[in-house]
């Protein structure tokens, strides 16, 4: 993801300055693509009073140290989901970019597509009586992944956008029941959720990575009528709703023209999720993991 970003600051006029990796080779391989000057494996040396914004796309468990630095040097940050490991991880580092002040955002990029925006305007405007929804995938191919110690697990990791993108179309989560299983008992890969929007709709959540491909879906059901998005961009796939979507932008793009733009602005307005944002999320995620029963 930190080469992601670093292509799309660049599409947009920016300039990169640095780039740091714990595997000195990466940073540079990235800083030659890029033009950055600087190059370090230890995040804590960077020219951090240089610098307008920053990327942090590390493993949840390692990006801790990196936010921390951002904020005391007062740089607008912008951090890969999932915000952490847990929810209480995640409010200590929205405490201290709020005390700071400064521009902060996480990658949830599926907030800025056209197809999920009008999704959302379908919610404000109808009543929402049911979400259901699926992350279906296969295994991500990096060793940290799996690891409940890196990543928080598989669920951790990846389904928490499906999981944003319930809050973010139809509200707030009230409550959660959920189960999991897997062929290993104590690193679960298949989870079950059902939810209670504060709303009073009612949602179901599945997920798993055991699969040989995605097969994503979101659907929002109101007591107008419904819609179905699918795939990983979330395309519009059937809606009994006039709706018409405009053609996708490149999400990733679109995130991090908001980003740069809030940093350059200092308007934090213009982010669609902040640190406190998704705390939100991540403690429902953290809720479904901790509700589950394996089986």
């Amino acid at each position: 993801m930190g080469s992601e970003r670093a292509a799309r600051a660049i599409a947009l006029g920016a300039v990169i300055r640095a780039c740091a990796d714990a595997d000195v080779g990466r940073a540079e391989e990235l800083a030659t693509r890029s033009g950055a000057a600087t190059v370090e494996s230890d995040a804590a040396k960077l020219p951090w009073r240089e610098l307008d914004a920053v990327f942090i796309c590390t493993p949840p468990s390692v990006r801790g140290s990196a936010v921390r630095h951002a904020i005391e040097a007062g740089v607008a940050t912008f951090v890969e989901k999932p915000i952490g490991l847990s929810a209480a991880e995640g409010e200590a580092l929205a405490d201290a970019a709020h005390r700071a002040r400064i521009v902060n955002a996480v990658g949830y990029m599926n907030r800025y597509r056209a197809s999920v925006r009008s999704a959302r305007t379908i919610a404000a405007n109808h009543k929402v009586i049911a979400v259901t929804c699926q992350w279906v995938c296969r295994p991500y191919g990096v060793p940290w992944w799996r690891s409940a110690e890196q990543s928080g697990g598989p669920f951790n990791e990846q389904a928490t956008h499906i999981v944003d993108l319930c809050r973010f179309v139809a509200g707030e989560v009230a409550d959660v029941r959920s189960v999991s299983s897997g062929d290993d008992p104590e690193r679960p890969t298949r989870f079950a959720a059902a939810l209670r929007f504060e709303n009073n709709a009612v949602g179901t959540l599945a997920y798993t990575c055991d699969a040989p491909d995605k097969f994503i879906a979101f659907e929002l059901i109101t007591t107008s009528g419904a819609l179905r998005l699918e795939g990983w961009d979330f395309k519009l796939a059937a809606s009994t709703f006039d709706l018409h979507v405009d053609a996708e932008d490149d999400a990733f793009e679109t995130e991090t023209r908001a980003f740069l733009t809030a940093a350059m602005q200092s308007d934090q307005s213009l982010i669609a999720s902040s640190f406190d944002d998704a705390v939100r999320t991540q403690s429902v995620v953290d809720r479904v993991r901790n509700a589950t029963v394996t089986t």
